[in-house]
């Protein structure tokens, strides 16, 4: 009996060996769906916050959920998603600087504009200026008070920052759960609850505008012959490099150093990161 032998071409990719160059393309397909979740879960946060907000009710302000922990994988080997992640996920947000917070102030010297409420004090000063806050839009919060002081835990935008205006202040410590803000601090007219409903709707959707644009401008970066796309595809020596160095630090540095290692020392939710708070509601 003659056995027919089939070129490789012809194998199922299952069959053979995977080169590099499709490694290298698998890889950016998987880097770019994942980051196209992630867009796709903010225009629907957009969409579900312009509906609460035009018709609020007992069944409660939408979640906010960002499939953007998947994308971190990718983060470090390219440059596009490592300038944006502190746009996207930047932790912990800091509730006093956008908004009144009910527990006292948070102001200290080493960071005077912790307890600045934004949403308050449409004249805030930041680095001894005075910022026009009088008008809340996804460019306000693009710059100070974002990163007020120039301090990166005064954050400010972002999908952290987006569940605290949806949730309200965690007073829950290191217990379960999040923010539980009323429906009716939404609400217009008799039922209202809180100051500055229509400042802290302002600042809500200039959050997930903002969270939107910046989640459409990593997914455009593994387009065919974008910048990303490009890291990870550059050649036997390049890509290789660009897809181990996006995924070490996630799988190393972040969790075992950033998210335990500063966390339980200092029996902080809040410095360990999303991933540790048991009142987080993320991913």
């Amino acid at each position: 009996m003659r056995l027919s032998v089939l070129p490789l071409a012809a194998l199922p990719l299952a069959a053979r060996a995977a080169t590099p160059a499709e490694v290298a393309d698998t890889c950016a397909d998987v880097a770019e769906a994942a980051c196209g979740d992630s867009h796709a879960a903010a225009r629907d946060l957009r969409a579900a916050v312009e509906s609460v907000l035009a018709a609020p009710s007992e069944a409660g302000l939408p979640a906010a959920p960002v499939p953007y922990r998947q994308s971190e994988a990718f983060r470090f080997g390219s440059p596009i998603l490592d300038d944006r992640e502190g746009r996207v996920s930047a932790w912990p947000p800091d509730e006093g600087l956008m908004d009144h917070v009910s527990s006292g102030p948070f102001a200290s010297d080493d960071d005077p504009a912790a307890a600045l409420d934004v949403i308050g004090n449409p004249r805030p000063r930041v680095g001894g200026a005075e910022v026009d806050a009088s008008v809340i839009d996804a460019a306000l919060i693009a710059e100070p008070p974002n990163e007020a002081e120039g301090i990166e835990g005064n954050v400010a935008r972002g999908r952290q920052a987006a569940e605290v205006l949806l949730r309200g202040q965690d007073l829950g410590g290191t217990g379960p759960g999040a923010g539980e803000r009323p429906w009716t601090d939404c609400a217009r007219g008799a039922a209202r609850t809180g100051g500055n409903r229509d400042r802290r709707a302002d600042d809500l959707r200039a959050a997930a505008a903002r969270l939107a644009e910046d989640l459409a401008v990593m997914t455009g970066g593994w387009a065919e012959g974008a910048p990303a796309r490009k890291a990870v595809t550059a050649g036997p020596e390049a890509g290789p490099r660009a897809m181990l160095t996006g995924m070490g630090p996630p799988g190393y540095g972040e969790p075992a150093g950033e998210r335990m290692w500063l966390g339980l020392p200092l029996d902080d939710p809040e410095a360990a990161g999303p991933d540790a708070s048991p009142g987080a509601v993320f991913p």
